[in-house]
């Protein structure tokens, strides 16, 4: 699902709802949102995610980091409250 996706189902919703997140497709256990970050770089191959600022200073490689931008897609990851 894209932002922008997400957006549009949100905005049908009751603002004063509180969001819930699901720790499997199954619904086996759920939690609160607690936050949520955005500008981190998910990595489907390795199912990972890693903060672009912080591999910019970790690599010291610009084009090493462009190779896995281009090989991932920019996300927002929200995190669970536990």
């Amino acid at each position: 699902m894209k932002v922008k996706e997400l957006i549009i189902h949100l905005q049908k919703s009751d603002p004063e709802a509180l969001v819930v997140m699901s720790c499997d497709p199954e619904g086996n256990k759920y939690s609160p949102l607690a936050v949520t970050t955005d500008g981190l770089l998910y990595m489907e191959d390795e199912n990972d995610i890693y903060d672009i600022e912080e591999e910019r200073e970790y690599l010291q490689d610009e084009e090493v980091l462009q190779n896995m931008i281009n090989e991932g897609q920019i996300a927002q990851v929200f995190w669970p409250s536990r």
